[in-house]
């Protein structure tokens, strides 16, 4: 409701944002104006399948209807898709600047009635440059928000949901009590639980992990114990693998981030090169450029002639799998064609001679020997937090290691908190050092205001190389105080030296006595160039 074009809807975790859909989409169609809901994970539009509602994915309205200068695409295509609707972008703190910048020039063209923003700025943010959700609310754009819990069944669920969101990470494991367990082999415990399960509980319960290398090790424990249950398969077939690196487009166009064995994947042409896959060869270090072959042919390529807004480029590195029937896998990649989706939960129901018989909610998929969609495949028992975010489960197992330093942030772990609806255990390795972990990272994303905040128009909190964080609000206004203070000393020590020096009007045609310098302690500009040195964990797309 209401005039404005472009609504913001700040929905903490479990407050019924996909209920609310629903209500807005019946009262819509009964009042001739359809709703249209985009999400940034494919995996979200597996979650919200069967409510009725249109969807589609923000990459793919992207791709089709916007381009690399930021202006959309006019055709009768898109007014079909959007013409009078209200658009809404669930997750919209996943969404960087750029894809919200293209959104709303698509979503203008497309002559939409409004534009929905809804999200939580306390869960995980857009791995690409920019909040823009987070941006608009700290600016003053109105905001709704919804704060009911409806998804946690219990009290203790609940009020653990409450103190999570706040930050309060030890007063949530002191809540939780018993359901945070501590062990020398976090991933095991957690796989012992699991497989204690009867059958009709697991298919309740799920997996979730905090990172990529935890979530191998609670995966190859699992199907362990499932092949000694006679549960999986006994002929397993070994697939290749691609798995996509989660770059920024800058590093992208960087040849640090590249290596020999690679694989790049255009979506789309650019930079002299068309469509398709490419292997990466040998890098230049010196030149900055890499080896690309394909179909036989070789060429030198340069990873900054990649335009830096351009989007339909990724690096994956290979790797192996092995299946056996029973297992539960996700594509990795998509064939639209096929309705084969990034995201999407399959079951391997049996293997024939090499060719996989797969069977999904909607539909089921046969892939044969020779099938490219065989290297989009990846084991789907066990996700990882950021896949997880946006789902909803009944019961969870999780699994976080005090030592992942970049891993154990506060935006994670109230996602982690969040997902499960009636109990939910937490496995880790030392409890103490964990709560302490998360407590001192906030999970912060720097945007460029957050390095020169002096020149939002809102003010802003100054981005903090040493920690890797942006620093709380009374850290930032010290920090602020203390600058100007210094500012202030120095200059009253020049003018009070000036003050002190004797000044003797000489005749004119004497030549004056030179005046001595006032040496004055340089002050660093408050808009320095930061040198921020960034060890990022390269956690797969899955």
């Amino acid at each position: 409701a209401g005039t404005d074009r472009i609504q913001l809807i700040q929905g903490d975790a479990g407050s019924g944002k996909s209920f609310l859909f629903e209500t807005v989409g019946r009262a819509g169609t009964e009042g001739g104006v359809g709703l249209l809901v985009l999400v940034p994970q494919n995996k979200l539009m597996e979650e919200m399948a069967g409510r009725g509602l249109e969807m589609r994915s923000l990459a793919s309205v992207l791709q089709a209807h916007g381009r690399s200068d930021g202006r959309a695409r006019m055709s009768e295509t898109l007014s079909t898709l959007m013409a009078g609707k209200i658009v809404v972008l669930e997750e919209a703190s996943m969404v960087s600047s750029r894809q919200l910048a293209g959104l709303i020039d698509v979503v203008r063209a497309g002559g939409a009635a409004k534009l929905v923003l809804v999200g939580d700025v306390r869960q995980i943010a857009s791995p690409s440059a920019g909040r823009p959700f987070a941006l608009l609310q700290k600016a003053g754009m109105p905001t709704v928000r919804l704060a009911e819990n409806r998804r946690q069944q219990t009290d203790t669920l609940r009020e653990a949901a409450s103190l999570a969101r706040e930050g309060r990470i030890g007063d949530t494991v002191a809540l939780l009590g018993e359901r945070v367990c501590e062990s020398a082999d976090p991933a095991a415990a957690a796989v012992a639980q699991y497989l204690g399960l009867p059958t009709e509980e697991r298919d309740r319960t799920a997996l979730l992990t905090s990172g990529h290398v935890l979530r191998e090790a609670v995966l190859g424990a699992v199907r362990d114990g499932l092949m000694a249950e006679g549960l999986l398969g006994p002929d397993a077939v070994t697939l290749r693998v691609w798995d996509n690196l989660n770059l920024t487009r800058e590093e992208l166009r960087q040849s640090r981030y590249w290596a020999e064995g690679m694989r790049l994947d255009i979506y789309r042409h650019q930079a002299g090169l068309v469509p398709g896959s490419y292997t990466v060869g040998a890098t230049e270090r010196g030149t900055g450029t890499v080896r690309l072959e394909r179909d036989g042919h070789n060429r030198h390529f340069d990873p900054r002639s990649l335009h830096h807004a351009g989007q339909g480029a990724a690096l994956a590195v290979p790797g192996e799998i092995e299946v056996r029937e029973g297992d539960r896998l996700i594509f990795t990649g998509e064939d639209k064609t096929r309705g084969m989706t990034n995201g999407t939960a399959v079951t391997l129901d049996r293997i024939e001679g090499g060719t996989l018989h797969l069977s999904g909610r909607d539909r089921d998929h046969v892939i044969p020997p020779n099938d490219p969609m065989r290297e989009r495949l990846g084991h789907g028992a066990v996700l990882n937090m950021h896949r997880a975010q946006g789902i909803t489960v009944d019961r969870a197992i999780t699994v976080m290691d005090s030592h992942d330093r970049l891993l154990n942030s506060q935006s994670l772990y109230y996602v982690l908190q969040t997902r499960a609806r009636e109990d939910m255990t937490l496995h880790t390795d030392d409890r103490a050092g964990l709560v302490a972990a998360i407590e001192s990272h906030r999970g912060d994303v720097p945007h460029a205001l957050d390095l020169a905040p002096e020149l939002s128009p809102s003010g802003g909190e100054r981005f903090d190389p040493a920690t890797g964080e942006l620093a709380p609000a009374e850290v930032a206004a010290e920090r602020a105080v203390s600058r100007d203070a210094r500012l202030l000393d120095v200059m009253s020590a020049a003018l009070q030296t000036i003050g002190k020096e004797e000044v003797t009007a000489a005749p004119v045609w004497l030549v004056p006595e030179p005046v001595a310098m006032v040496q004055v302690e340089p002050i660093a500009p408050s808009r320095k160039e930061l040198e921020i040195e960034i060890t990022r964990d390269f956690d797969m797309d899955m």
